[in-house]
């Protein structure tokens, strides 16, 4: 199995869990602009260069960061937004007024993207949601960006210009088209539905059966024949005796579960390295960009998000009367809701110190993987031997943790059914990635992420 094939079936964990607004409290986000209330939501009117932006900011971020980008008509029937923001969702919007889905239009949300996504941290795919001509920007921008969509969301959309507003001055201008060219022209969102199809972009449109604005017959029919050709997945919901408006439902369920769906879907593979410091990188010259879980996240490729919870001088044995573990910056790791963790742990163990208290060493060790357990992401768990020491500085013995740690990580195992990664074997005999006896330096933690990596990919 490839790291493909692996992301497959920790996604399948995925993709049953409920988005739990548990990451990031709204009040933490700083916005320019002019702020004002939304529904009760924090709205956020602001430019970007030339862009003009709104955002809406759900109470609590649901995990990934997830929103929904909204084409024109902003806050117009608005009760899918809204009931997305109580989900965490975020509400965008980018001004593209006028140009009805040209390439002008497709650059500003090329832009508004990248300023959302690099710059905020947004989730790399939103879901789309387009009403009307709103319909042309949402499919004309997913057909150049196919794999920066989890699903979109058409409601009455113009899907062909021809159809609505026809060929007139606006639409020639918009394009920079001549009427013949215009007449001509097979860039239309009914025209470009193959590279969707490949992405299995999953698509849902309501339309009003009585449109005469927009037909449904020129514009939704065509795309779904067209679309269910090319093998698309697409589902609309007609509305007896219903014109163009009003546009949504009453109910919003059905759309809402849609979009909440393919979110979680295409959520990133969450992987937390919990650990000590040589999990942190501590003795790594830019730790950051060097130690074993930044390394580990390159392997890993797009479609993961990989946390450093690395804590310098964590231990499992008892400080007083409680385990470590639960006085200690672990806690994050938690709130991360991994899908997956990997436990590196047992060198500061390996001092005579703290080895006086190994008694306690397997029940802590298997209460802090059943804490992972109990989470809402049902994480996979590995469990890691330490690396050795050459001989270790602090009172780290590699004797005691070759012949009284690693055993009881082997006891660990046996009584949580967790696999282990070697580390220990991995690096055994190459004293010079060792500086300083005990931290390995970046080459060692890369094959430290290069052995997880084995691991936690393999069939």
């Amino acid at each position: 199995m490839n790291k493909h094939a692996a992301k497959l079936g920790f996604a399948i964990c995925a993709a049953v869990l409920w988005l739990a607004p548990t990451v990031l409290a709204a009040q933490t986000e700083t916005w320019s602009g002019k702020q004002s209330s939304f529904h009760s939501f924090a709205r956020y009117d602001f430019t970007v260069g030339e862009l003009k932006g709104k955002v809406v900011v759900p109470d609590q971020v649901a995990d990934g960061k997830p929103w929904v980008w909204r084409a024109r008509f902003f806050g117009h029937e608005p009760q899918t937004d809204i009931a997305l923001l109580k989900k965490g969702f975020h509400i965008a919007y980018v001004d593209v007024a006028g140009l009805y889905g040209s390439p002008q239009a497709v650059a500003r949300w090329d832009a508004f993207y990248e300023y959302l996504t690099a710059t905020k941290g947004f989730a790399k795919k939103p879901a789309l949601e387009g009403m009307s001509r709103g319909g042309l920007i949402i499919y004309n921008w997913a057909a150049q960006n196919p794999e920066k969509v989890c699903c979109i969301y058409a409601d009455a959309p113009v899907c062909d210009f021809k159809s609505w507003p026809g060929i007139n001055k606006a639409i020639l201008s918009a394009y920079g088209l001549t009427k013949a060219e215009a007449e001509a022209y097979n860039g239309n969102p009914v025209d470009n539905l193959q590279p969707l199809a490949l992405a299995k972009v999953p698509l849902l449109h309501v339309v009003g059966d009585a449109d005469t604005v927009v037909p449904v017959a020129e514009n939704t029919a065509v795309v779904e024949s067209r679309y269910k050709a090319l093998g698309g997945s697409i589902q609309v919901i007609h509305k007896k005796g219903v014109g163009h408006h009003p546009h949504s439902l009453k109910d919003p369920k059905p759309i809402v579960n849609f979009i909440l769906e393919h979110a979680r879907s295409s959520e990133p593979v969450r992987v937390a390295c919990v650990g000590d410091s040589i999990t942190f990188g501590s003795g790594i010259k830019n730790r950051g960009e060097n130690s074993y879980p930044a390394q580990l996240a390159v392997l890993l490729g797009d479609g993961y998000a990989v946390r450093n919870f690395g804590v310098g001088g964590a231990t499992l044995l008892r400080k007083g009367n409680k385990p470590y573990w639960k006085t200690s910056p672990f806690r994050p790791a938690h709130n991360f809701n991994p899908h997956v963790v990997v436990i590196k742990l047992g060198t500061n163990d390996s001092k005579p110190a703290n080895w006086k208290h190994k008694s306690e060493y397997v029940a802590d060790y298997v209460a802090l993987i059943d804490s992972f357990r109990q989470l809402d992401s049902k994480p996979k768990v590995w469990i890691c031997y330490p690396v050795p020491a050459y001989p270790g500085r602090w009172g780290i013995t590699d004797k005691v943790m070759k012949e009284e740690v690693i055993p009881l990580i082997d006891e660990v195992a046996k009584q949580t059914n967790v696999e282990i990664i070697d580390l220990y074997t991995a690096l055994s005999n190459r004293k010079s990635l060792f500086p300083d006896t005990v931290h390995p330096n970046a080459a060692g933690a890369k094959v430290m992420a290069e052995t997880i990596h084995s691991a936690i990919t393999a069939p």
